[in-house]
């Protein structure tokens, strides 16, 4: 059984609520209080205005069979709001038994980025692909990234710790600047201001990382290393390659195409080095077809090839 995402449900609840007591959503606490606790709740009333908007500017035989006066609306007509709703913010219909990756509250589209600032004074900016939830509670913040990459920049809160959790690594921000990514099983965390601490596993046992330093976690934590050059990058629409595959490279391209890129394995392990713009792929593949044995093709809209340059 599926139902709509909880969010969409609480919009439509507190629009519903707002027409029974004739009442401005400025003039109700609860739902203000509501808007603040999370970014997201914010975007859905929003839509949910626009949507109101346009049932209102429906010509007056239309609303008048949409709208029976007198009347509260029902479940069904509930349900279809939110359905539509749903349609309209672009976001898959709420399954509980669905991964939780695939019920995240925040699930971005291939090269789409996207600025979260949130009521503490956090702000967290995603990378494309990337699909995480936010907790916020009386005790602590935390974040679940399922996959993809964030940069975050934490608000200060002494009596609520900052957590990131990813599928295979817990971390405390110790009031700093950092990012964070989860790719192919992988995460790896870079640290730009003060200290993370990161722990996996029951034991509770935290290793600090510092200002300047990365830390890789798969299977187990590794030791601390220098950050690699260019480590936040992406959030300035570049990528730093230094000796990297191209594969690598591609994959991280490919994040940020709205079509689809094909490379041939033949070529996958060519090292690449310098700086790429990531918000246009095709001209940073075009670019590197000028120093790398590769031909890049199009042999459709959307779809490049890359090739060696020799068939």
């Amino acid at each position: 059984m599926t139902r709509v995402d909880p969010a969409v449900q609480q919009a439509i609840a507190w629009q519903l609520e707002l027409e029974a007591r004739q009442q401005a959503a400025h003039e109700h606490a609860p739902l203000q209080a509501w808007l603040a606790r999370d970014p997201r709740h914010r975007q859905v009333w929003q839509r949910l205005q626009a949507v109101d908007q346009r049932f209102h500017s429906l010509p007056a035989a239309a609303g008048r069979a949409l709208q029976r006066p007198g009347k509260r609306p029902g479940k069904p007509l509930l349900l279809a709001l939110a359905l539509g709703l749903a349609v309209l913010l672009g976001q898959h219909i709420y399954d509980p038994f669905a991964p939780p990756e695939q019920r995240a509250s925040y699930q971005l589209a291939s090269a789409e980025q996207r600025t979260l600032h949130l009521a503490d004074q956090t702000q967290l900016q995603l990378d494309a692909q990337t699909r995480l939830d936010l907790h916020y509670s009386a005790r602590q913040r935390q974040l679940r990234l399922y996959r993809g990459q964030i940069a975050i920049t934490t608000g200060h809160d002494s009596t609520r710790p900052f957590l990131v959790e990813t599928p295979n690594a817990r971390l405390r921000a110790l009031g700093t600047r950092f990012t964070v990514s989860h790719l192919d099983g992988v995460t790896v965390l870079a640290v730009q201001q003060s200290a993370v601490a990161v722990s996996q596993g029951e034991d509770g046992a935290e290793t600090i990382v510092p200002a300047g330093q990365q830390l890789r976690i798969a299977a187990q934590i590794g030791q601390p290393q220098p950050a690699a050059v260019g480590a936040n990058a992406w959030t300035r629409g570049m990528t730093v390659a230094e000796q990297r595959p191209l594969g690598s490279l591609v994959a991280e391209l490919a994040r940020h195409y709205r079509g689809q890129l094909s490379l041939d394995p033949r070529v996958a392990e060519l090292q690449v080095n310098g700086s790429f713009s990531l918000r246009d792929p095709q001209q940073t593949l075009l670019a590197l077809q000028a120093v790398l044995p590769i031909r890049v093709e199009a042999p459709q809209a959307g779809y490049l090839q890359i090739l060696p340059a020799q068939p």
